[in-house]
């Protein structure tokens, strides 16, 4: 394999171009470009911040959070610790959530925004490995967690002190250490937690890239939930080991004005999202004139001949 790990993958890669466009988000109605020398020195100081709060290698970190950025950065900022990583979908209930922080024992939990955050409030005390407490868009001033700025300044300062922190880290994980758990939703039962190695992912990513031709020059869109394995392999894992842009639908209602903004060479789906184009298509097909009908359908017909 070409990395030991995802952590080495992650510097590796933002130390190639540092001043190259690793990511784009929406902000304020337009897209917003993020660098390889930004996104490394934000995953490098909270990655030193979760060192400073205990959390080693082997420690989980559960992360509660809709597909953005600092989604990206706090999982390889864990992983970088050799820490593992738990996500956990945005649309999970309180006793839900409570379950899987519980089960995997983790000891940080990364929340997006305030109605996550309130949904863990409502079970915090019933979650007592949890230690540390990060919020994304969360207010200051509030003494039961730290917001990701306030982490990120203080992963900062630890630096200053413990230089070689993140190496040491780094120089723990080996390529069989557990990476992530992700909690199926099960079909009877509890949910179960799928145990996935740093290896497991490179061999996959290696594996597809076989059959994919992808490189620097793509662009992914995003939309897919990260919390899931599919998402986090191709649109996060797979596009990041190639160089590839990544950038985030708002949400899944906005994919199709969002295909137009970023105008994507790639990006993982599935057939409802299919499904829905199409319809979509019809629909305004059937809305329109006659001629316009006749044209569709005629040239309809003439690309499944060229199919078949």
């Amino acid at each position: 394999m070409r990395f030991s790990h995802l952590g080495e993958m992650f510097f590796k890669n933002a130390a190639v171009e540092p001043e190259r466009t690793a990511y784009l988000y929406k902000k304020d109605g337009a897209y917003v470009s993020v660098t390889y020398r930004e996104v490394e020195e934000k995953v490098r100081n909270i990655a030193a911040a979760l060192i400073a709060n205990n959390v080693s290698k082997g420690k989980k970190v559960a992360l509660l959070s809709e597909n953005r950025l600092e989604w990206a950065l706090t999982d390889y900022a864990a992983l970088t610790c050799g820490a593992v990583v738990v996500p956990l979908y945005p649309s999970l209930l309180p006793k839900q959530i409570q379950y899987i922080i519980n089960d995997s024992e983790a000891v940080a939990l990364f929340v997006s925004s305030k109605d996550q955050y309130e949904k863990f409030r409502q079970v915090s005390s019933n979650c007592p490995n949890v230690i540390t407490i990060v919020g994304m868009d969360l207010p200051s001033g509030d003494s039961s967690y730290a917001t990701l700025d306030e982490f990120i300044e203080a992963g900062k300062k630890y630096i200053k002190d413990n230089p070689d922190c993140i190496n040491k880290a780094m120089e723990l994980i080996k390529p069989s250490d557990l990476a992530t758990l992700i909690y199926t939703s099960g079909t009877t039962g509890d949910p179960k937690g799928v145990m996935l190695t740093h290896s497991n992912f490179i061999s996959n990513i290696e594996g597809g890239l076989e059959a994919l031709d992808v490189d620097e020059n793509d662009t992914f869109l995003s939309f897919l939930p990260l919390s899931h394995v599919f998402e986090r392999m191709v649109g996060h894992y797979l596009a990041y080991y190639v160089r590839a842009k990544i950038a985030y639908a708002e949400s899944i209602d906005t994919v199709a004005e969002n295909m137009i903004e970023v105008k994507p060479t790639l990006m993982a789906s599935v057939p409802r999202l299919y499904e829905k184009i199409y319809a979509r298509i019809l629909e305004n097909v059937e809305n329109g004139p006659g001629l316009k009908r006749k044209i569709f359908y005629w040239a309809l017909g003439v690309g499944r001949e060229y199919v078949n």
